[in-house]
């Protein structure tokens, strides 16, 4: 007996060690793509941060710090922030004096090293297998959407983190931390609502209705010091519980500007959108600087859209037919175990609710916030945004739902043939490992183009027009941040009286009335063709439209070109396709009014 027991022993010894290696595998696996990321970057460009929107935070973050005002322009409070914590965490790196650009680095990686510890976690409750939890948590870490979050300066890296450490002090009923952390995500987040929501009806699903209810009282209590200060200042400056970038975005999107947005034709392009995510960005990056005409046909078929189009007439070599035939079944097959993954794992779930299981695990609440934030999006605003930014949430749930895929391969092939699984397994590592690859260059031209477009422009307008200029910007960022100037937000992400000429289609009474001299405004690339056909870049955005300028140029105002700040379309073309990010070119413009 005493030689059995010690034998036991000595198995949990070793699970613990297993354990602990496998953590500090992870962590390496995480510093060494940091660091790849990095060098990617500083390759080609100087250290910078992936998105102009990076920018607006730091400005917010800036004015925060120096002034402790939530403002864009110094003096005028705004609610145009998608992130209040992320700016208070920002502004602490302009008191200490750290480079902004470095601190935002630094913060996002020690984020993502905090994060690849709370999704092995999560998903270890889900397998008794420590490996198999391990290789889910390794595609997760290894997906260079994920590790381009954490280093492009934005607060979605902050946003997974807290969710997952929510999960983890919930579920272990630390009841005052999951109201205080509730508060800390939507603070971070508007969506950060949900957890408070899913706090509470679990609360009462495990304590019962009179315990459950004083639980869920106090996780309301802990929350709120921190979500009344960003409600109440909505309510004072935008007359709304939500910030005004939400109906900004909306207006970019195409989306009605009203609080919900349900349409069966939305849902369905949302859910579609996905998989071609899947498919095109994370598994196979690599082809997106080539033509892809069998997968140009396949994406038009889930789309539903009309397959006698033909594909775009884009100036890129196209891939081997043979290449492109089994990159295309490989998606596929892909496709098909993720699906077989979400059925086995929805399958797992509804049988421990059904059988009302008290104790659920780490991965049973990671379901419900996977589902509850794509619910958000599908009913308010249903697109994917930059690399899938604003359903970062997703690509955790990728690697579970993954890998609980190929564990039903086990049982299709039977044990025997437990072999062809590993094999699968070492597949799909390799995808990611070249996905990973491509990620980084595409992180490094992201950078680059934010560094030679938009910080470039701000400050070449800071050294070469008049201090007390105004300026009519749409990417307003790193405009702001480097000129230091007077900003009008004609894309109404930052500024309320702005939004409304900007729903209205109708911005240049709103720019003469606060006697704007300079616009400075996204602008397209001609393709070839464009330029034979004899088009010209003067004006050359759909915005100047939307916006009502292109009407108004002649009548109320003249526009002459200054300088224009442009990146190469072959620098350009490959990382916007992935991301969607960021107009080829910024122009700025000498407005001349023509009415009194």
């Amino acid at each position: 007996m005493k030689d059995k027991v010690q034998f036991l022993d000595s198995i949990g010894s070793n699970s613990k060690s297993h354990l602990k290696l496998l953590r500090i595998a992870l962590l390496f696996v995480q510093i060494i793509s940091v660091l790849y990321f990095l060098n990617c970057s500083l390759s080609i460009t100087e250290l910078g941060v992936a998105l102009d929107d990076s920018w607006i935070h730091f400005q917010f973050a800036r004015n925060l710090a120096a002034d402790g005002q939530i403002a864009f322009n110094p003096g005028e409070w705004s609610t145009g922030t998608t992130s209040l914590l992320w700016d208070v965490i920002l502004a602490a790196g302009f008191i200490i004096g750290i480079p902004i650009v470095w601190y935002s680095i630094l913060i996002g990686a020690i984020l993502y090293l905090i994060l690849g510890q709370l999704v092995f976690a999560v998903f270890r409750d889900y397998w008794d297998d420590f490996s198999t939890a391990f290789f889910a948590a390794l595609i997760v870490v290894i997906t260079g959407n994920v590790i381009w979050f954490a280093l492009s300066g934005m607060e979605t890296i902050l946003f997974l983190t807290l969710g997952l450490l929510w999960i983890e002090v919930f579920r272990r009923r630390k009841i005052v931390l999951t109201g205080l952390i509730s508060g800390l995500l939507m603070l971070t987040r508007i969506e950060g609502l949900l957890f408070i929501l899913i706090g509470i009806f679990f609360t009462l699903y495990r304590d019962g209705i009179k315990k459950g209810l004083k639980k869920s009282i106090i996780i309301v209590l802990c929350a709120l010091p921190f979500i009344l200060p960003s409600i109440l200042l909505n309510l004072k400056v935008a007359g709304e519980f939500y910030p005004t970038t939400m109906a900004g975005k909306k207006w970019l999107y195409y989306i009605d500007s009203g609080f919900f947005a349900i349409s069966i034709d939305r849902i369905w392009r949302f859910i579609a959108v996905w998989f071609v995510t899947l498919f095109e960005t994370n598994w196979f990056p690599e082809t997106l600087s080539g033509s892809f005409t069998f997968k140009y046909y396949f994406f038009r078929l889930i789309y539903g859209g009309s397959l006698d189009r033909q594909p775009l007439n884009l100036p890129m070599n196209s891939l081997p037919v043979i290449l492109q035939i089994v990159l295309l079944l490989a998606g596929i097959i892909l496709i098909l175990i993720l699906l077989v993954g979400v059925w086995k794992s929805f399958k797992y779930l509804i049988k421990d609710l059904l059988q009302k299981k008290k104790e659920l695990s780490g991965w049973h609440y990671f379901i419900f916030w996977f589902l509850g934030h794509n619910l958000i999006y599908l009913s308010i605003m249903p697109i994917r945004g930059h690399g899938g930014r604003y359903q970062a949430v997703n690509f955790i749930a990728f690697g579970l739902f993954l890998t609980a895929g190929l564990d039903s391969v086990k049982f299709i092939w039977k044990r025997r043939h437990i072999l062809k699984q590993k094999i699968l397994k070492f597949l799909i590592l390799t995808i990611y490992i070249l996905s990973l690859i491509t990620w980084g260059s595409i992180y490094a031209e992201s950078v680059r183009h934010v560094n030679e477009v938009h910080c470039k422009a701000g400050k070449w307008i800071r050294d070469n027009l008049p201090p007390d200029a105004v300026l009519a910007v749409f990417d307003v960022g790193a405009v702001k941040f480097f000129s230091e100037m007077k900003i009008l937000d004609i894309a109404g992400l930052t500024d309320q009286e702005a939004l409304k000429y900007v729903l209205k289609g109708d911005i240049v009474p709103y720019m003469k009335t606060h006697h704007a001299d300079y616009l400075i405004f996204v602008e397209e690339l001609l393709t070839p063709r464009e330029i034979a056909e004899g088009k010209t870049e003067y004006l050359n955005s759909v915005y100047y439209e939307r916006l009502g300028i292109k009407r108004e140029r002649g009548r109320t105002l003249d526009l002459e070109p200054v300088i224009k700040f442009s990146i190469s379309r072959n620098e350009w073309y490959r990382h916007w396709k992935a991301l969607l990010t960021h107009s080829p070119i910024l122009a700025v413009y000498k407005i001349h009014w023509l009415s009194k």
